[in-house]
């Protein structure tokens, strides 16, 4: 079975930015930083989300602070979605029953 789409998009966000940054193409980094707090402030963000969010309203990156966060981030979200979705333990699993036997969010 393939992963939910958000499981994906999430994490490719989000390293899509550091890969910008190791790059040296800063601007085109916090562009996708923004693209993925975006789509991050849409869910139930970590507390640290406002640590990555001060980064990109400064314009100063601290290239290893932001990676361990990010990756912290994308970890719990994805142990998160796994558990609502496909254990049913979480939030949405256990007030939407069967919602991915109905296809919800999978590819």
């Amino acid at each position: 079975m393939a992963p939910a789409k958000d499981f994906v998009d999430m994490r490719t966000m989000a390293y899509k930015s550091l890969v910008l940054f190791k790059q040296d193409k800063k601007q085109e980094g916090m562009t996708a930083l923004r693209e993925y707090l975006d789509y991050y402030s849409c869910s139930y963000p970590l507390v640290t989300f406002d640590d990555v969010e001060s980064m990109w309203k400064s314009g100063q990156v601290d290239l290893p602070a932001l990676e361990k966060l990010l990756d912290q981030q994308v970890a719990t979200y994805d142990r998160d979605m796994y558990l609502d979705f496909f254990v049913s333990i979480g939030f949405y699993g256990r007030r939407f029953p069967g919602l991915l036997a109905s296809g919800f969010m999978l590819d």
